[in-house]
């Protein structure tokens, strides 16, 4: 009996024992609460840990590369062209102009007010996107005299759904580009006894009301009219500081028409060109437009081309300019190389040089003329081979 109460006493002791190590091993594995990262004490959610979401997962566009240039656009448009960086997907990316360069804040407010009201885009997918002129604030920029500074702004959308507004690139000043001043600075151009219309390519915002200062006079310089003929790149700047200075036949600042372009078109402006008994048949004259800067507001602009009188009856009192590049334009014999057939009207090279009467170098001819050589030559080689391999 003593052995069995002595068994029973040693059970109840290491029963104890076993129950309070259980109790301590619960205790360990169940740590005391507190308030975490974005809760509160009784267990809400104070928005802290929604706000670093939102913030940190915003992919943001590298503009470091990026190229920003003016680019001419018809006949009196400016677009703006940028390349060299990769859009992100759940970005939206519009251009702010101005005439300074203080540094834009990225606000909603001038992401939608001070930007210009169109957004980036890649019509052509050649990895160019352009800002279209809608509502012409790119060619205002371009025609006013001041600089123009760029600064490209960034909406974009976490994934959360949140909306931020980011500077890409900011204050970049852009370069204007050259204007025609040839004969490519005029477009349905006309000036005859009964109707005139002279229209220039300059870029233009409907905005601006200009002056345009028209005159004519016969060309008597005959070295010149060779130098145009004979497609010499020199000739018409020879023209345009001969039109200058010379004092011409007729010579009046007018009032250009309020339209899309600068022109002048006596229908609409009231005061036709009159050159009748001016003219002598069958010679040249030039017609030299410039605008008027009004005390430097707008950039100074200028341009000229020349035309063939047709003085078709005198007592009529008939006539008209045939204008260079025109079917009715003829060339006369100076005793220089060359056909009377009129050469066509200047392009700009892609470099911004003018080639006035002239073309490009035909360097595709020539390229194309040695890859066949190439071509025929390694043929050769190679059936040469084969016939000298199975040749016994």
């Amino acid at each position: 009996m003593k052995k069995l109460l002595k068994y029973a006493f040693i059970a109840i002791i290491m029963f104890t024992c076993i129950a309070m190590m259980a109790n301590n091993v619960q205790a360990t594995d169940t740590p005391e609460t507190t308030p975490g990262a974005g809760e509160t004490e009784d267990g809400g959610d104070d928005g802290s840990a929604e706000e670093e979401t939102e913030t940190t997962d915003i992919e943001w566009t590298d503009f470091s590369n990026a190229k920003i240039e003016l680019k001419k656009s018809g006949n009196t448009g400016a677009i703006i062209e940028i390349s060299g960086f990769t859009p992100v997907k759940n970005s939206v990316y519009r251009v702010v102009l101005t005439n300074s360069s203080t540094q834009l804040e990225a606000t909603e407010d001038n992401f939608m007010n001070k930007s210009i009201q169109d957004n980036l885009v890649n019509a052509d997918n050649d990895g160019i996107w352009r800002i279209n002129d809608i509502n012409s604030e790119i060619s205002n920029a371009v025609e006013l005299n001041q600089d123009i500074y760029v600064t490209i702004m960034e909406k974009a959308r976490s994934s959360s759904g949140v909306e931020a507004y980011g500077i890409g690139k900011a204050n970049v000043k852009l370069a204007k580009f050259a204007e025609p001043k040839y004969s490519d600075a005029f477009f349905a151009t006309y000036v005859s006894k009964d109707s005139t219309q002279i229209v220039t390519n300059f870029t233009h915002a409907k905005v601006n009301a200009r002056k345009m200062q028209i005159k004519i006079g016969q060309i008597t310089d005959n070295s010149i009219l060779q130098k145009i003929k004979n497609q010499d790149t020199t000739g018409f700047a020879d023209l345009l500081k001969y039109a200058r200075s010379n004092s011409g036949i007729y010579n009046q600042k007018l009032n250009a028409n309020a339209d899309n372009d600068i022109s002048y078109n006596h229908a609409f402006d009231g005061q036709q060109i009159d050159l009748t008994g001016k003219l002598n048949n069958n010679s040249y004259y030039y017609l030299y437009v410039s605008l008027d800067d009004e005390n430097g507001k707008y950039i100074p602009a200028e341009c000229v081309t020349l035309a063939l009188s047709n003085d078709m009856a005198a007592d009529a009192k008939l006539w008209n300019l045939f204008f260079y590049g025109s079917s009715d334009f003829k060339w006369a014999d100076f005793g220089t190389t060359g056909g009377d057939t009129p050469t066509q009207p200047s392009q700009p090279s892609q470099s911004g040089t003018e080639y006035p009467g002239g073309s490009l170098p035909q360097t595709g001819v020539t390229l194309t003329i040695v890859f066949a050589t190439l071509g025929v030559v390694i043929i050769a080689i190679v059936f040469a081979k084969k016939i000298k391999k199975y040749t016994i």
